[in-house]
């Protein structure tokens, strides 16, 4: 009996022991809309951010990770799974973040919410300013040098007078970019016919629409989760009209289109898996952290030559 009882006491200190090295592991919660190259590399760099400063899965952290494959109501049944199991949460993209707010909030948790790849985070009601953000959420923007991203359409077709936006009508990031764009356009001299798709389905058609406009030169796609998604159906129209197409972002552009000054995505998801760390192993709090953005000088020119051949455009001698 004396035996079985000092078994049975062993056993639970083990328990206990255990349970207590459990609980200072921090879950960590990621939610992506969709898949594809640029988020997928902002996830990447958050993860090795998070490698790289010592904290080991399954010892230091436990990492969830939730795709919503572009379904809105999946990803608001994930962002309510994982705010209510998770010490922190990522949101890669605008609506994936917004989506664990709104539900930090339906429950009154204050749970550091990081974000990535949101192109206006005070615009979206992340933040309440770039450099004090405020509350529990703070991250990275994804805000591309659309200035420098339009003067490539001048550089390449020095008369260009008349250029095309376009985006999907839900992306509120993407309609931040384009109203920029038609802005720095503008100032230029350079007409801007504005259109949008609705989603997946009308993409295409809405496409093909604007670049059958007359005098039309180059195109605009800012960065867009469901264009990003569709480029095959972008290239296919650009390709038939052999129209410049000037993109937000690298993947986008490698998936279809032509050139761009791009955001490092890897980068700005390292920089947010350290700020995961600060708060990790540091106690910072997410107000107390600015958003970060990357400048100008810090983005990629590049183009894609087999891109450029396909749509008929090597006579603008692109990167030589």
């Amino acid at each position: 009996m004396k035996k079985l009882l000092v078994c049975l006491v062993m056993l639970l200190s083990c328990f206990v022991i255990v349970g207590c090295n459990n609980s200072d592991v921090k879950t960590i919660g990621i939610l992506q809309p969709v898949t594809h190259e640029a988020l997928d590399k902002a996830r990447e760099g958050f993860i090795d951010a998070l490698k790289e400063a010592g904290l080991e899965e399954g010892k230091d952290i436990k990492i969830i990770v939730n795709n919503a494959q572009g379904s809105d109501s999946d990803l608001g049944l994930m962002a309510k799974s994982l705010v209510s199991k998770c010490d922190i949460t990522l949101g890669i993209g605008t609506g994936a973040a917004q989506a664990l707010k709104a539900q930090e909030e339906k429950i009154g948790s204050t749970n550091p919410l990081l974000f990535t790849a949101v192109t206006d985070p005070v615009d979206a009601k992340l933040v309440s300013s770039l450099t004090n953000p405020g509350s529990f959420v703070t991250g990275t923007s994804d805000m591309n040098p659309v200035s420098d991203q339009i003067a490539l359409v001048k550089k390449y077709i020095p008369e260009a007078d008349k250029i095309g936006v376009f985006y999907t009508a839900s992306e509120t990031n993407s309609a931040v970019q384009a109203e920029m764009a038609k802005k720095e356009a503008e100032k230029e001299g350079i007409e801007v016919i504005v259109a949008t798709a609705t989603d997946a389905t009308d993409l295409q058609q809405s496409l093909r629409k604007l670049c059958a406009t007359e005098g039309l030169d180059a195109l605009y796609i800012p960065t867009d989760n469901v264009v990003a998604a569709n480029m095959n159906a972008v290239k296919s129209v650009v390709n038939e009209y052999s129209i410049l197409t000037v993109c937000g972002e690298e993947s986008i552009m490698n998936a279809g289109g032509h050139i761009t000054l791009s955001v490092d995505y890897y980068m700005l998801g390292k920089r947010v898996g350290e700020m995961a760390v600060q708060i990790i192993k540091e106690g910072k709090e997410p107000s107390s952290i600015p958003v970060g953005v990357m400048t100008a000088s810090e983005c990629k020119f590049a183009f894609n030559e087999e891109n450029i051949k396909a749509a008929k455009l090597e006579h603008l001698n692109i990167g030589k």
